[in-house]
């Protein structure tokens, strides 16, 4: 299919940050078959499976991540900086971060409560990128090793249970 085709859809930005990633439709990231997803897509359970050896830095700075991050601003706040307040007062920052999730990214090394008071901080680029890729790490850490942007934007949306129907319209975004 051709961009622009009549009567085809269009993917969204995070589609479009996602083409041309890992090796085409059936390999790594993507349902089909023999990849170990089954029939119906679901993924193996990878998490305390899978270790990643990288640092969050490395994955900041990668190009993919950042075209990846790119689209998720434009996304979730039209890439308009400062960001709206989002989800009803819930999510701040260019990723719309909310305390419960930037307090799990954060778990492994901030107590609860220093987590809270660090939540602020998710109103720059750089922290709320931080917050993402902890928490990608957390639950996702072969999508991050594999560079499985469709899993980590969805998981991004829709938490750990990222499998959920409503994450396919984000993704599509």
């Amino acid at each position: 299919m051709r961009r622009g085709e009549p009567g085809k859809p269009r993917p969204g930005k995070l589609a479009e940050a996602h083409r041309g990633q890992g090796a085409g439709a059936g390999g790594p990231g993507r349902a089909g078959p023999g990849n170990g997803r089954g029939k119906a897509g679901r993924i193996p359970f990878w998490h305390g499976a899978f270790e990643i050896r990288e640092d969050v830095d490395h994955f900041q700075r990668h190009p993919e991540m950042r075209r990846l991050f790119s689209a998720l601003r434009m996304v979730e706040t039209s890439n308009i900086y400062p960001a709206p307040v989002g989800d009803n007062g819930d999510s701040i920052g260019p990723l719309q971060i909310g305390r419960p999730y930037h307090r799990d990214a954060w778990s492994s090394c901030l107590s609860a409560r220093d987590a809270d008071q660090a939540y602020e901080k998710v109103e720059l680029i750089p922290h709320a990128e931080r917050t993402a890729i902890k928490y990608w790490m957390r639950y996702v850490p072969w999508a991050l090793h594999f560079g499985d942007h469709e899993a980590l934007a969805r998981t991004h949306n829709g938490g750990p249970n990222w499998t959920k129907t409503k994450t396919n319209r984000y993704w599509r975004k």
